[in-house]
C-alpha cells in the first residue's frame, strides 16, 4: 500500500467500526467509508467525530451512490468483502471503477472459495467466506465492467493452508498493455505471525493513532503536500510487474502492509447478506 499513500481521496468499503479507517484517515484529505451497518456508521461518526475531512455512509451493501463519479485516488476495503458474495461485487465493482479517476487503484480482499476443492465448500470450515467469489471470476468481472487487473495474490486464511481468499489491485482501463501479475501464496498466515512476532513489539512502543494524533497531523497544507508528491510519483512511467515464482512470494509480496496483526476477536456477523465485520 505505500505505492499508493497517501492519496488525497479515499474510500473505505465495509469499515466496520474503523480497524483500518484510523490509519487512512491521517493519509487522506477527504475521506468516505461506506457500510452496511448503521451500528458501524454510527460508531465511525462516533469515533471520528474530530475528523472534519470525513464522512460516514450507511448504504443497502450494493450502492456506492453517494460518491461522486471520478473524484477518489483509492478505495480500500480489508477484512469485510470476503463475506460478500459474487452479487454484491457484481455490483461494487463496475461502480469503484466509476468513482475513480483516472490515475486512481482499488486494494479489495474477496473471497477465493469458488476456486477451492469442495471439500472446503461448508463456510463453517472457512470463516464464512463467500462461496460464489474466486480470483478468475472477478478478474473477468473487473474486464468486463471496463478496468484492469494490476495484481492478484491468492493467499491463505487460517488453518489448513488453503487458499481461501485473494487480494485484489485494480485501475480503470487506460490502454497499457501491461499484463496482470498472479502470486499464489500459501504463505500469508506465517508472514503474519512473523510480523506479529518481531514487528509488533516495535509498534507496541509507539502511541496508538487515534483521532487525537489524526487530526494533529491533519493539517491541510501537509495533507495537499504528502497528495501532491503522490500524484507526481504516478505520472512516471509505469513499473513492469514481472511473473513471480510461488516460492519468492514471501520476499516479492506488495501486501505486507496489511498482514500486520488484528486487534481483538473477529465478530459475530450481523447481515447475511454478505458482510461481517
Amino acid at each position: 500500500m505505500h505505492r499508493v499513500l497517501p492519496a488525497s481521496s479515499i474510500l473505505e468499503i465495509a469499515p466496520g467500526m474503523g480497524r483500518w479507517t484510523k490509519f487512512l484517515l491521517p493519509l487522506s484529505r477527504n475521506y468516505v467509508g461506506v457500510d452496511i451497518s448503521l451500528e458501524c456508521v454510527r460508531g465511525c461518526q462516533k469515533t471520528f467525530a474530530n475528523a472534519h475531512h470525513a464522512r460516514f455512509v450507511h448504504n443497502d451493501g450494493y450502492s456506492l451512490g453517494e460518491v461522486e463519479d471520478n473524484s477518489v485516488d483509492l478505495v480500500f476495503s480489508f477484512d469485510s468483502l470476503v463475506h460478500a458474495e459474487f452479487d454484491v461485487l457484481k455490483s461494487y465493482i463496475p461502480q469503484i471503477l466509476q468513482k475513480l479517476n483516472k490515475r486512481g487503484v482499488a486494494f479489495l480482499h474477496h473471497s477465493n472459495m469458488a476456486q477451492v476443492g469442495p471439500e472446503f465448500k461448508d463456510a463453517s470450515k472457512v470463516g464464512l467466506r463467500a462461496l460464489s467469489v474466486s480470483q478468475q471470476n472477478i478478474e473477468d468481472l473487473i474486464v468486463k465492467s471496463g478496468g484492469r487487473v494490476i495484481i492478484q495474490e491468492v493467499i491463505d486464511w487460517g488453518p489448513g493452508k488453503v487458499p481461501r481468499d485473494c487480494l485484489t489491485m485494480l485501475a480503470r482501463d487506460d490502454g497499457q498493455q501491461t499484463d496482470p501479475m498472479h502470486l499464489y501464496n500459501l504463505r500469508f498466515m506465517d508472514e503474519s505471525a512473523s510480523i506479529k512476532q518481531f514487528q509488533a513489539p516495535y509498534s507496541m512502543q509507539l502511541p496508538d493513532p487515534t483521532i487525537r494524533d489524526v487530526v494533529s497531523c491533519q493539517d491541510a497544507v501537509e495533507v495537499d503536500k504528502l497528495a501532491s508528491q503522490t500524484t507526481l510519483q504516478r505520472q512516471g512511467p509505469p513499473t513492469k510487474l514481472l511473473p513471480v515464482a510461488a516460492d519468492e512470494v514471501a520476499d516479492k509480496r506488495i501486501a505486507a502492509d496489511v498482514a500486520a496483526p488484528r486487534r481483538g476477536a473477529m465478530e459475530s456477523p450481523r447481515s447475511s447478506k454478505h458482510r461481517l465485520q
